[in-house]
């Protein structure tokens, strides 16, 4: 989300309040991604801490990405970055 509202030309600030985390973090993946691209974005390895994401949760969340939102009855046809992290 963070990358799909920077494309947009949001500020880190904006972005931040949307995505509900620091703007230090949102600047250190825009970087990320910028320097490695796709590969930049993946975890690093914690030790002795569990991961937030669990495959079934990833796989639910692209599932939903997914859905095409006219096929839910709304009346747009793309997600704002908001209707997402919601």
């Amino acid at each position: 989300m963070i990358l799909l509202a920077a494309e947009k030309g949001w500020t880190a600030s904006l972005i931040r309040e949307v995505v509900r985390c620091d703007e230090n973090t949102v600047r250190l993946w825009l970087k990320r991604s910028i320097a490695e691209g796709i590969e930049g974005l993946k975890d690093e390895p914690r030790p002795r801490i569990t991961p937030k994401v669990t495959p079934a949760y990833e796989e639910q969340l692209v599932a939903a990405v997914r859905v095409r939102p006219r096929s839910l009855d709304l009346p747009f046809s793309t997600r704002m970055v908001q209707c997402l992290a919601d």
